[in-house]
C-alpha cells in the first residue's frame, strides 16, 4: 500500500499530480505534508489511482486524527 508522497512520486512528482488533479504545485505538496487527500478530493482521488493500478494506503483517505483535550473556544 502506498502511502501520499509515494502516490505522488508515481503520478510524475509534485508537478505531474497537480496536472492530473488540476490544482497548483503547493496544493499537492500540502497534500504530502498532511499525509493525506481532501476530503473534497478523495473521490475523484480514489478514481484516478485506480486508473493508473495504484494500491493507496487508506490512511491517505482519513480525517486526520481529533486532538482530544481541547475545548471549544480554548486556545
Amino acid at each position: 500500500m502506498m502511502n501520499m508522497d509515494e502516490i505522488v512520486a508515481a503520478l510524475g512528482g509534485t508537478s505531474g499530480a497537480a496536472k492530473i488533479f488540476g490544482v497548483t504545485m503547493p496544493a499537492v505538496s500540502n497534500w504530502k505534508a498532511d499525509g493525506r487527500f481532501p476530503r473534497s478530493r478523495r473521490y475523484e482521488a480514489f478514481q484516478i489511482l485506480t486508473k493508473h493500478r495504484l494500491k493507496a494506503d487508506p490512511a491517505v483517505f482519513s480525517d486526520p486524527p481529533v486532538k482530544s483535550g481541547l475545548r471549544r473556544g480554548v486556545a
